[in-house]
């Protein structure tokens, strides 16, 4: 790639970024129904046909968000992850799955516009495309990943379900990141009615399949 053209390069994905930056915020305002090409386009001072330069419908504004979300959901919690002790026979694994599963609920309810997107289905008849899923799964195989070391590692009973945890333990979070979002915006995760027995639940689930 020449000058010019690696420079034609910067300039394209930094309208990109900044076009996602601002469907954020209009999520953040008015929630993903308020999302639209026209609104980014009058919010950069571009005509709407101008953006399609760089989306071409708004389906790839919420895949780019879809994945975005995923990608830094995941991030964040294996950060958090990074930050504890390797998982060895004798570790409380009930709080180690909690520590865990409470840091990808606070970045949801800290980050809720992309949250929206990532666990409910806000805009009519879009679901996320193929590509903008992989995210979501890299950050689904961390879960499998932990539980099925700590089957490894002799933690878990015999004939412990490892799927079965692993889905449960998502409903649970999913659950409260929804009742919290609908029912109390804004709302940190310490204060939340459901938010704040989210441990006692979590590791009461996870005890059941431990030895």
């Amino acid at each position: 790639m020449d000058g010019a053209s690696h420079r034609r390069a910067r300039r394209h994905e930094a309208t990109r970024s900044e076009a996602l930056a601002i469907a954020r915020a209009i999520m953040r305002e008015a929630g993903a129904g308020a999302l639209s090409l026209g609104e980014i386009a009058r919010r950069m001072g571009m005509r709407t046909p101008s953006l399609y330069t760089y989306f071409a419908a708004k389906s790839e504004v919420c895949d780019a968000l879809f994945a975005l979300g995923w990608r830094e959901a995941d991030e964040h919690v294996r950060a958090r992850a990074a930050l504890m002790a390797q998982l060895a026979p004798d570790a409380d694994f009930a709080a180690r799955v909690t520590v865990l599963e409470r840091a990808f609920i606070e970045w949801c309810l800290e980050h809720r516009e992309l949250a929206e997107l990532m666990l409910f289905r806000p805009i009519p008849q879009w679901e996320p495309s193929a590509e903008s899923f992989e995210p979501a799964r890299k950050a689904l195989a961390l879960a499998y990943e932990e539980v099925e070391s700590a089957a490894r590692l002799g933690l878990l009973r015999d004939g412990a379900n490892v799927e079965e945890l692993v889905e449960n333990l998502s409903t649970i979070v999913t659950g409260v990141i929804c009742r919290q979002i609908a029912n109390e915006p804004g709302t940190p995760f310490a204060a939340g009615r459901a938010s704040r027995h989210f441990e006692a639940l979590c590791v009461a689930t996870v005890r059941e399949h431990l030895r």
